[in-house]
């Protein structure tokens, strides 16, 4: 029987399908989270997976919005009418766990798109901080650098350089709207070659994150997963250096380490 992992979060799902050789295939689609799984996307769902022999796959499903359990439930039927042989689902906060500790207890904080700081006990998720989706808040979140970057541009709050570079790199820069979570956190990725310009956003960005999250928590060590910390991996060292706390590792991608964990989780 073949194994199918993937790791969804809020812009991507990476994928890896692994046949009874031991042979890996790595590839990548665009985002399963719960809010897209309308009737258009399960049927170009549906239509993606007629190439596979789905019938020959054990699916081990990771993702955003998945802790809700109604969420899981409509994923996994989902998946179980496209025909594979097993489906079994969990949120990218267990992807995120098994990714960075395995086995070992600790904290992990996603920092992607969207941000949640959680802890990991006998390889159970607790403790969870944050999560309540963008508009209620996501610090330290790509998404919650946009906004509050937009936030200053609209109020005539940047300085010169960094109004001209932010015009240059997003064009439509006037027509975005706070709400835009996907767009949003799009402009952390475009201006990471001027990240450095925008020090001061990614500096406020993960302060905010600090002060809503791992104040509330007595920690001394975290893991950091999520391409929006790893690229700004040295804003986030110099943010927890005040409070001493440290980072044990980063992880832009959980996928490559879901593999090496999958003893944990496969039945």
């Amino acid at each position: 029987m073949k194994i199918l992992i993937a790791d969804s979060g809020g812009t991507s799902t990476d994928w890896c399908l692994i046949d009874e050789s031991g042979k890996k295939d790595f590839f990548a689609t665009d985002s399963y989270h719960p809010n897209n799984w309308n009737h258009d996307f399960i049927e170009k769902m549906t239509s993606f997976w007629r190439d596979f022999d789905v019938k020959s796959i054990d699916l081990y499903f990771f993702g955003a919005g998945c802790l809700h359990k109604n969420n899981s439930d409509k994923i996994s039927n989902e998946f179980q009418k496209i025909g594979f042989n097993s489906v079994k689902v969990q949120s990218d906060l267990h992807a995120a766990a098994y990714s960075s500790l395995g086995r070992e207890d600790g904290e992990v904080a996603i920092m992607g798109t969207g941000s949640v700081l959680f802890s990991w006990r006998n390889q159970e998720v607790e403790n969870i901080i944050g999560g309540k989706g963008h508009l209620l808040g996501d610090e330290g979140s790509a998404y919650y650098f946009g906004k509050i970057l937009l936030e200053a541009y609209l109020q005539n709050q940047l300085s010169i350089e960094q109004k001209e570079q932010l015009e240059v790199a997003i064009p439509n820069i006037k027509s975005l709207e706070v709400e835009n979570k996907f767009e949003l956190a799009q402009l952390a990725f475009e201006l990471a070659p001027h990240k450095l310009l925008f020090e001061n956003f990614h500096m406020q960005n993960f302060n905010a994150f600090i002060q809503e999250h791992i104040l509330a928590k007595n920690i001394d060590a975290i893991n950091i997963v999520g391409s929006y910390g790893t690229y700004n991996r040295s804003f986030v060292e110099q943010a927890l250096d005040m409070i001493n706390v440290e980072i044990t590792q980063v992880i832009e991608k959980p996928i490559v380490y879901l593999i090496e964990q999958k003893a944990l989780f496969i039945e």
